[in-house]
């Protein structure tokens, strides 16, 4: 089935730096065991095409504001400074944190401070660290917070 971008929405979209790349593929290749499937989570590496040419950005801004319907954040000590994830993806995170919109799962990959990534606070906020689990660990959590997502929402 071919994907149409204009109208492809996904269960979860995944924002992560580089840095844990590797990290976030092992835990994306747990994911699709625990229930969710390829075209059904917006991983970058499972949808190049869809991102790939010029405005870029554009697209991704709208994917994670629109097209998503749950966002997993895998915050890290240099995710303010990207281009892609403090510039582009974390603009529409935010205005989703700002409508009040319970969507954003917040992973803590580098034990950071929370009251360092840009509209967070610890004093309102919480960050799942996850810096010393085993990806299928990881996977299974996110698993059971989208669960609890959906039934909480019903």
């Amino acid at each position: 089935m071919e994907l149409n971008a204009k109208n492809q929405n996904y269960r979860i979209g995944i924002s992560f730096t580089g840095k844990h790349r590797l990290f976030v593929r092992s835990i994306m290749n747990e994911i699709l065991k625990v229930g969710f499937v390829k075209n059904e989570v917006f991983f970058d590496e499972y949808h190049e095409e869809v991102v790939n040419g010029p405005n870029a950005d554009t697209r991704f801004r709208r994917i994670y504001s629109e097209k998503c319907d749950y966002i997993i954040v895998f915050l890290s000590d240099d995710y303010n400074t990207k281009f892609w994830t403090g510039g582009v993806e974390w603009k529409a995170i935010r205005e989703i944190i700002n409508k009040k919109q319970d969507k954003i799962c917040l992973l803590n990959a580098d034990n950071i401070d929370i009251n360092t990534v840009d509209g967070l606070s610890s004093y309102t906020d919480i960050a799942k660290n996850i810096n010393t689990m085993l990806p299928s660990n990881v996977a299974k959590f996110i698993k059971k917070w989208y669960d609890y997502k959906q039934t909480s929402m019903s």
